[in-house]
């Protein structure tokens, strides 16, 4: 906090005569970008059940296991090892030659099966345990990855709406999911079985439906030659697509774009 107050604000010249427009407070390349909609439409599908392990972790222990277990331990592993995971996964995204995407398409994909497999954990404490574990890991998977597929998506100038526009859309399934499954719970007299399965489905279903990015095209890509900026008809392959000019439009990779050093991206946003 004491640092906070020694920040000094930057002042702007602005023209007087020039009237803001919604443009200048609203990037709308982010929202007609059709890789960046896809993406965040899977990962709310994926958020329905992401909340309903944490809500009900503690009645569940209490339901189901020997009295005297401890309530508070799986949340603090899902804690702990998702602190971990984030580390683990921000510097393998950095890898040359890694795939964001498909890393995040397997972090909801083992989120789900783990969450599937925790009703069957009933009565095996240390199995309990070794599910969060997991969670935790793949939970900090998901979570590293955000910030980084949006800036390859949006580019530098759309990367900030890009993640709060995100954050707002996943935070209505992030609501209803934990509401949905205590309903259930109330209609089957405090069985977890069911709450627990359909709470794992959810991350599949967009682990899947992510794939469907690679097919979406773009109206225009850009590519920096010599200096120049060329404006192609944009291909489906998601693979030669990553990085944006100022405007959020998506560049092609190239030698001025993109270096590479001891194996990890060095990115120059530079398209002069």
């Amino acid at each position: 906090m004491l640092c906070a107050f020694l920040f000094k604000p930057v002042r702007l010249t602005t023209s007087p005569t020039k009237r803001p427009t919604l443009r200048d407070a609203f990037n709308v390349d982010v929202i007609t970008n059709s890789r960046y909609v896809v993406w965040t439409l899977g990962i709310a599908i994926s958020l329905f059940g992401y909340f309903v392990p944490y809500v009900y972790m503690l009645k569940f222990v209490e339901a189901n296991f020997a009295e005297g277990s401890d309530t508070k331990l799986p949340i603090l592993c899902i804690g702990v090892t998702s602190g971990l995971g984030r580390l683990v996964f921000g510097y393998i995204a950095d890898l040359k030659g890694v795939n964001r995407i498909y890393l995040q398409q397997l972090s909801f994909f083992s989120i789900g099966i783990l969450t599937i497999l925790l009703p069957f954990s009933a009565g095996y404490y240390g199995w309990l345990v070794v599910i969060t574990l997991g969670m935790g890991i793949f939970d900090g998977c998901f979570i590293s990855l955000l910030g980084p597929i949006a800036f390859d998506l949006c580019g530098r100038q759309g990367a900030t709406q890009a993640i709060g526009m995100l954050l707002g859309i996943c935070s209505i399934p992030l609501t209803i999911g934990p509401y949905i499954a205590g309903v259930l719970l109330d209609a089957r007299g405090g069985d977890y079985q069911l709450p627990l399965l359909l709470a794992g489905i959810p991350p599949l279903v967009g682990a899947a439906a992510m794939f469907t990015i690679k097919c979406v095209s773009i109206d225009k890509k850009v590519t920096v030659q010599n200096g120049n900026l060329t404006y192609t008809k944009a291909s489906n392959n998601f693979n030669n697509v990553r990085q944006d000019d100022d405007k959020g439009r998506l560049i092609e990779n190239s030698d001025k774009s993109i270096d590479c050093n001891n194996g990890q991206r060095s990115y120059n946003y530079s398209i002069l």
